[in-house]
């Protein structure tokens, strides 16, 4: 069972050193877009303006706003305890040639959970099956992204991968600023309910203290510290959205065409048989 009643003392505290951490971050991001001679961003250079020849400025306010929300997540997990638990925040497994970068990873006396953490503004939609969310800000702008179910369900099979599929391996999605769309799946909490659902969530046991130290062991061996293979992790992920946005397969490079099955129309690659690549058109 864990000890949470200790740190939850000073959760006030912690918040206001959050709130007070992201203004200083913004100002530094803010300070090195009108570096070098290009004046204050207008929305014109804040989508496409690139400061450090990595990010946008949107992109980095969004790099940082991640950021937090994975250190209000990381503060509920707690630090390792040797036999109690073992907690891992962003980490890069790899397995093969095979990469998969996780926000959290908690394994303790229930099992191994895979966390995945989504601090976005406004209103959000989305149903469990659908390939994608929208989310609706106040402004009245609308962006979609991927359905975070999805997506972590496929960071959970990276790690039974590494693991095997003696211990359960259990999925979250965090919403860190409390804002989880109206949606049937005990996968996705606001973070106000993040502590509680852990609590439920380890009041079973199926490891012992032995199983958490070497299960822990055996996922630490998979982490890759390179700081190269992380770049080319991430490049790798936007090379895949924009193939996908084009309509073309990220295995071959081939064209995607629409085909219809016995659950609807999916996505195939043209290169069939040789490249086996679908995606739900949903």
């Amino acid at each position: 069972m864990f000890t949470f009643a200790a740190g939850f003392l000073a959760l006030p505290i912690i918040i206001i050193l959050i709130v007070i951490a992201y203004i200083l971050l913004c100002i530094v991001a803010f300070r090195k877009g009108t570096s070098k001679g290009k004046g204050t961003p207008t929305s014109q250079n804040r989508t496409y303006g690139s400061y450090d020849g990595d990010y946008s400025y949107v992109e980095e306010q969004k790099r940082i706003t991640g950021r937090l929300g994975e250190a209000q997540v990381s503060f509920i997990l707690g630090n390792s305890r040797p036999g109690v638990r073992h907690t891992f925040n962003d980490v890069l497994l790899k397995l093969g040639d095979k990469t998969s970068q996780i926000d959290h990873i908690l394994v303790n006396r229930a099992g191994v959970f895979v966390i995945e953490t989504k601090k976005v503004a406004g209103t959000i939609l989305g149903s469990q099956n659908s390939d994608k969310w929208t989310q609706y800000r106040k402004n009245g702008e609308n962006t979609t992204f991927y359905n975070p179910i999805k997506q972590n369900n496929t960071h959970v099979k990276f790690v039974e991968s590494i693991i095997g599929n003696k211990y359960p391996v259990l999925s979250l999605i965090v919403f860190a600023n409390n804002n989880k769309p109206q949606i049937d799946s005990d996968e996705v909490v606001d973070w106000e309910d993040f502590r509680n659902t852990l609590i439920e969530k380890s009041s079973v046991t199926h490891l012992s203290s032995e199983e958490i130290d070497s299960v822990s062991a055996l996922i630490s061996k998979h982490i890759c510290q390179d700081y190269d293979e992380r770049q080319r992790h991430v490049q790798m992920a936007k090379q895949t959205k924009a193939l996908l946005q084009e309509e073309r397969c990220p295995r071959c490079k081939r064209k995607l065409v629409l085909k219809k099955g016995k659950f609807g129309e999916f996505w195939a690659c043209s290169g069939h048989p040789d490249c086996k690549y679908t995606k739900s058109k949903k």
